[in-house]
């Protein structure tokens, strides 16, 4: 029996002044407020916080479970209520295009909808032809995209200079930065064709790398 079962009351005697200490939930929530001296302001915040979570909640749109995806609450109950063996293919949560009427097709079906439900064949083997996906980025519009930039998600400003420019080390406010400085290069005949430009255009190449 955990710490926490043990000092929960028996079901015979609850009574209004300990039934809450039955709800683990609860348990927690007091132990997060003792271990972190909750103050009524953050209490404040935090209800004001789902209360915004709370109205950005259409009928297509659920900035709940984005809000549990992002804080990795999704996958940990994913990975506890369905485990797998050590060579079991891992699970993941369900992704924002899930459709769940998509329609059953058979292999080889060439039907460019995207949305589809395979069966395997009696070999456990299925396949067929889409298009690549391309990535997509979260919905950070709403009050779990302002969280993500609270948690140290923060924007990039910056410029690069031009090596052996006029003010490359005279610039009137500091910005030039050793590492912010950039040589142009003329581009090839392959890289002109890549790029749909003429031969000896200049090509900028820096890698910009975030926290």
């Amino acid at each position: 029996m955990s710490p926490i079962q043990q000092r929960l009351p028996e079901l015979n005697d609850l009574a209004t002044d300990n039934i809450t200490e039955n709800v683990l939930l609860v348990v927690h929530v007091h132990d997060f407020a003792r271990e972190t001296r909750l103050s009524t302001e953050k209490l404040m915040a935090g209800i004001q916080f789902l209360t915004q979570v709370d109205q950005t909640c259409p009928d297509v749109r659920q900035e709940f479970v984005l809000l549990s995806d992002i804080l990795r609450l999704s996958l940990l109950v994913d990975s506890i209520d369905h485990p797998k063996p050590p060579a079991g293919t891992e699970g993941r949560v369900l992704g924002p295009f899930r459709v769940h009427e998509a329609p059953s097709v058979q292999n080889e079906s060439q039907e460019a909808d995207n949305r589809c439900v395979i069966r395997s064949d009696p070999t456990s083997s299925l396949w067929f032809e889409a298009i690549v996906p391309v990535p997509y980025p979260i919905p950070n519009d709403g009050p779990v995209g302002k969280l993500l930039c609270i948690l140290g998600f923060d924007p990039l400003i910056t410029a690069l200079y031009i090596k052996d420019s006029l003010y490359e080390n005279s610039d009137a406010v500091f910005g030039v930065k050793a590492v912010l400085v950039v040589q142009l290069e003329p581009v090839d005949d392959v890289q002109a064709r890549t790029y749909g430009v003429k031969e000896g255009t200049k090509l900028l190449r820096y890698d910009f790398v975030l926290d």
